[in-house]
């Protein structure tokens, strides 16, 4: 069990913060009718990891690096709810 833990605290301690650009747009088509998009850099920076368990003496390097396009498409129900009595 000790082990385990080690090794988790050890992978925590080893996590990048990513660095992160985002960029997007929205506008209304109408007014329930509404559209976005984002474009979206993500880089955790580069890592080294050796493997102990599986490969023993084998080490690989990481560079995660994500480019992401996002894009939605809203509708907006109604209008404001007036109760009539």
């Amino acid at each position: 069990m000790d082990h385990i833990t080690c090794s988790r605290r050890a992978v925590r301690d080893r996590l990048h913060h990513p660095h992160r650009l985002a960029v997007g747009a929205g506008c209304c088509f109408t007014p329930n009718w509404s559209g976005r998009v984002e474009y979206r850099y993500t880089d955790f920076g580069n890592f080294r990891n050796n493997s102990t368990v599986s490969f023993p003496g084998l080490s690989y390097e990481h560079d995660p690096v994500f480019y992401t396009v996002r894009a939605g498409v809203s509708y907006r129900f109604g209008g404001p709810v007036v109760a009539k009595y």
